[in-house]
């Protein structure tokens, strides 16, 4: 049997990419005061990072300083707009990469249940509400 090249499938077959995604992924409008909070050794490690998009389901975050392993168990701290308190999302890293010749991570974060009301908060901050 041959293969027949990914592009040449959707004409030959008539089909469309399968996306697995429950929520569309958004990307960011603005920008906001954003941390990346985790336990490591028993020492609590606080840092920036940046948001490159977000769903209601996780996100994709840039960090420059840390690489943050999959699996571990991390707080995303954001202060909206026009609030005095931070706000915190928890969720688990599932995979960070680093892309090659340049010093930052991508990771990918998946936001544990029960965070609705603060992932749409997030959301609400960076996004503008044509895309949502």
């Amino acid at each position: 049997m041959k293969l027949i090249p990914r592009p040449l499938r959707k004409a030959v077959f008539g089909l469309k990419p399968f996306d697995r995604r429950k929520h569309p992924r958004l990307k960011p409008d603005k920008e906001i005061p954003c941390f990346c909070v985790y336990e490591d050794s028993n020492q609590r490690l606080e840092f920036p990072v940046e948001i490159m998009n977000i769903s209601k389901g996780g996100s994709l975050i840039i960090t420059s300083e840390y690489k943050v392993y999959p699996g571990t168990k991390v707080e995303l701290k954001f202060k909206p707009p026009l609030q005095q308190e931070f706000s915190i999302i928890k969720g688990k890293i599932l995979r960070t990469f680093r892309p090659r010749h340049q010093y930052i991570y991508y990771s990918g974060i998946k936001f544990d249940e029960g965070n609705e009301k603060n992932i749409q908060l997030l959301i609400d901050s960076v996004v503008d509400q044509k895309q949502v």
